[in-house]
């Protein structure tokens, strides 16, 4: 019987083996020709894994579609089709695809349905390196549809890359788009890159964003990163437990090192709305979120250094010190537009007439300057008429230093519409040469109304009420 030699996809069970192909993994040999052979195998055959085993696979960049080399590229074959599709598989932090060239992707993964999986990605100390690439092969061509959709990527360790990760559509052609869409990433370890993860513009007008892309745990900093996540383009995008840590370095591509930046809205494409956060944390960062768009949900995401709202999230609940809002509820910062108009939520939301509420308790307060010697200031509270509504109503004023003179806590009974009754005064302190010239609460159609002015001779005075319905 004739004997069959052995190969390493028989010994190791994988259905294409770099080995096989001539790969060496010795750190020193240039392996790109031979693992980019198991690649086209892959595909040849109709799809599969492409395994590397433990080892460091020198790859030097061949020129590609655009002006960045490929190291590994898995070209673009159909958005849905379920076949020719290929999965990198390596064996974890000991299999190591090393850069040898500079500007090039060590991997530029242009398909959809596969991924790549276990293996560091490291930049060897070359300039202008991507690691990671989910982008078409050519970037800039505008003629034809291409999709990278529906590819996990998991347990990848990035290192000393200009880009770690990048994500891009290609083009819109005659109205419809091309995708990068609903990839999935999984414990990315995204360290000493430059720029840890970004969603890029597309080429031309009309292009689709990077949307409804998810990443789940990882982290992504430590010394040489200047930016951690960069949302340039991109939509209902969602990061779970995502850690930016130790972002202080260099100016660019941004003035001030950024753990989360997140743009209004893309070159070309729409509105980079209703990116959300779960969890994740952000540490000594030179700063750790700038946001322009007012439609970013945070919850429970950490980030309290520097920040840049040039727009206020829609939702930011939670991940902040207790001192933001302890009136309200601890640890918790409520925006004022964190509730969409017309959706009320009966355990709590915010909107800046009538303020927080909570299970039936409303609150707000408001606050504005008097000249000296006082003025009477009305402040309105969009709380419409309620036979029996009961009123916690704080009011005062205070001067430029801080000092209040006069403070009034009391409730007040709404018997009819516009007629307040006032109980005992909880609280009742003035100081002296100081009084309240008008402490009155009125209804002016759809809002209580309160009327403060205090009053001390040559005095500034802030004035300011707070209303709580408590029923």
């Amino acid at each position: 019987m004739p004997l069959t030699k052995a190969t390493y996809s028989m010994i190791e069970g994988a259905s294409f083996n770099v080995l096989d192909f001539g790969a060496t993994g010795d750190g020193a040999t240039n392996d790109r020709a031979a693992c980019q052979a198991a690649i086209d195998a892959a595909r040849a055959a109709g799809g599969g894994v492409v395994y590397f085993p433990p080892g460091t696979y020198l790859l030097t960049g061949v020129a590609g579609g655009d002006s960045t080399n490929n190291g590994l590229l898995v070209p673009y074959s159909s958005a849905n089709d379920a076949t020719d599709r290929v999965l990198l598989v390596g064996s974890g932090a000991s299999t190591i695809l090393k850069a040898d060239s500079n500007s090039m992707y060590i991997v530029r993964y242009s398909d959809s349905h596969g991924g790549v999986e276990s293996m560091t990605l490291d930049a060897n100390g070359k300039t202008g390196v991507i690691g990671l690439g989910v982008v078409p092969e050519d970037t800039t061509q505008t003629s034809t549809l291409v999709f990278q959709n529906y590819n996990v990527f998991r347990n990848l360790y990035i290192t000393g890359c200009a880009e770690g990760v990048t994500l891009r559509c290609g083009p819109d052609v005659s109205g419809a788009d091309s995708g990068c869409w609903y990839n999935e990433f999984y414990s990315l370890k995204i360290y000493s890159c430059t720029r840890g993860i970004w969603l890029q513009n597309g080429p031309n007008a009309s292009t689709s964003g990077v949307n409804r892309n998810k990443f789940f745990g990882g982290r992504v900093g430590q010394s040489g990163t200047n930016t951690g996540l960069q949302i340039d383009s991109g939509d209902t995008n969602e990061f779970h437990d995502v850690s930016f840590e130790g972002i202080q370095s260099g100016t660019s591509p941004n003035t001030t090192p950024t753990a989360v930046k997140i743009a209004v809205s893309g070159t070309y494409s729409g509105d980079n709305n209703s990116n959300k956060f779960f969890g994740g944390t952000c540490e000594a960062n030179s700063r750790d979120l700038e946001n322009a768009n007012s439609y970013t949900e945070m919850y429970g995401f950490y980030a309290v250094t520097n920040n840049l709202l040039t727009a206020n999230p829609l939702v930011m609940f939670g991940g902040f010190d207790s001192s933001s809002v302890p009136q309200i509820y601890p640890s918790q910062l409520y925006q004022s537009n964190s509730q969409i108009a017309g959706y009320e939520n009966n355990l709590n939301y915010f909107l800046s007439s009538r303020g927080f509420k909570t299970n039936g308790i409303w609150m707000t307060r408001k606050t504005e300057g008097t000249g000296p010697g006082g003025s009477n200031t009305d402040f309105d509270f969009e709380f419409g008429y309620q036979a029996g509504a009961v009123y916690l109503v704080s009011r005062g004023g205070y001067d430029s230093a801080g000092t209040v003179y006069g403070h009034r806590v009391s409730v007040f009974f709404e018997t009819s519409s516009g007629t307040f009754v006032e109980g005992t005064k909880i609280v009742d302190s003035v100081s002296a040469s100081t009084s309240f010239a008008t402490d009155t609460v009125t209804r002016s159609t759809a809002f209580v109304r309160v009327t403060v002015n205090v009053n001390k001779t040559a005095t500034t005075f802030t004035n300011y009420a707070t209303v709580i319905r408590l029923a």
